[in-house]
């Protein structure tokens, strides 16, 4: 089983569409986000 781990995308659009390449090409079966997803205050 591939996972991949993540963690503190704050919201940012590239990172997420970044995230979901890398994980498309890596093959992951699961991600997991560590938290900060969302931008702050």
């Amino acid at each position: 089983m591939r996972v991949l781990f993540v963690t503190d995308l704050h919201g940012s659009k590239w990172k997420y569409e970044r995230l979901f390449k890398v994980a498309k090409d890596f093959r992951a079966d699961v991600v997991i986000n560590g938290g900060d997803m969302l931008p702050g205050k």
